[in-house]
């Protein structure tokens, strides 16, 4: 405002462009995007993110569970063992525990376990790429990805 009440005040060119670095910085700062991923870790984003999306696939064409896996483990030695690499070992866990769990269930099926064990392993399977999806996204490497859970 200025002195005479007036809301139409005028800033100097001086004034304007000494608050732009804070707003700028703001804004940065309180974005909804996700954080830049650790620098130096190595490997690409987009192959990690297309394994997750081979295996949410293979829900309906079933075989690029298979290609992610192969994508998984030829991405591995560039990403390392940063955090791009414990999501390429939770990828690569997830498939292999993922058959385990799967051919249990198919032979177990006659015996009324296979029953509640494949729908126990496909929900467990939904669980792991959503989790890492979601913690990928998020620039985020996965805490233990070696667990099973």
């Amino acid at each position: 405002m200025t002195p005479n009440g007036s809301l139409n005040e005028r800033r100097s060119g001086e004034d304007v462009a000494s608050t732009l670095p804070a707003q700028a910085e703001f804004l940065r700062r309180s974005s909804a995007r996700p954080p830049d991923p650790p620098v130096g870790t190595g490997g690409s984003t987009f192959a990690v993110h297309a394994v997750y999306a081979l295996y949410a696939l293979a829900f309906v064409t079933g075989i690029t569970a298979v290609v992610g896996v192969v994508v998984a483990y030829a991405s591995r030695g560039d990403a390392g063992n940063g955090w791009l690499g414990s999501h390429l070992t939770w990828q690569i866990r997830t498939f292999w525990w993922g058959v385990l769990l799967q051919a249990i269930g198919w032979v177990t099926l006659l015996i009324l376990i296979g029953w509640v064990l494949l729908p126990l392993a496909t929900l467990w399977f939904v669980w792991r790429i959503a989790k890492g999806w979601i913690r990928l996204a998020n620039g985020q490497p996965v805490e233990n990805p070696t667990s099973f859970f």
